[in-house]
């Protein structure tokens, strides 16, 4: 079965105390990555293996688990509070994984949407906002690599003007024509009646 998701989840303890438990045979439990508190990646299963982390056969089969360190001194009792280094993480890793698979950020969700699990991963992640960051850097990943800046420098090198000036009826009425090239482009504007007046 193809992968078509992703499942965020909260560690019960430390990620040493992850490490040591996921290897231990009595856990029955596994997941894909762990992310620390300070940033740090660690895999535990293989992408194309199975995973047991979201309480159901069928979703293990199709997804990919991602635990976050959910105990530090720095955070108050009660719920995880992930940091910037711990997000930052955990964005790349999502967005890589839906690159690789081709999937959009719809495909991430919490443990407590695919299960009974509501404190998993918690309060602590607002869902909607990580997917909305998830979403920006897909589009931001998916757009040219020449930056604006490179752009509009190109467009000004090739920059040209044309300005040409008709003669009218009146001599002191004059036709301007004026033509833009920009790049592969040319805007052309025509200003009648321009008159002209001598100082006294």
């Amino acid at each position: 079965m193809s992968v078509d998701t992703i499942v965020l989840h909260v560690m019960a303890g430390t990620l040493a105390g992850t490490d040591a438990w996921f290897s231990s045979k009595k856990s029955g439990v596994s997941t894909h990555y762990g992310i620390g508190y300070n940033g740090e990646l660690h895999q535990y299963v293989d992408e194309s293996d199975t995973a047991y982390h979201a309480g159901s056969l069928v979703t293990n089969r199709r997804s990919i688990g991602i635990e976050h360190e959910g105990k530090h001194p720095d955070w108050p009792t009660g719920y995880w509070i992930p940091n910037y280094q711990q997000l930052a993480k955990s964005h790349a890793l999502v967005v890589d994984i839906l690159q690789r698979y081709r999937l959009d950020a719809s495909h991430v969700f919490g443990h407590g949407e695919v299960a009974n699990k509501p404190t998993c991963p918690g309060p602590g992640l607002n869902m909607m906002q990580y997917k909305q960051v998830v979403t920006n850097m897909l589009l931001q990943a998916s757009r040219p690599k020449d930056s604006l800046k490179d752009k509009e420098a190109t467009n000004a090198d090739s920059i040209s003007l044309v300005f040409g000036i008709g003669a009218t009826t009146d001599p002191m009425v004059m036709e301007v024509n004026l033509e833009i090239r920009i790049g592969n482009k040319t805007y052309k504007t025509n200003i009648k009646d321009v008159k002209f007046e001598e100082e006294e």
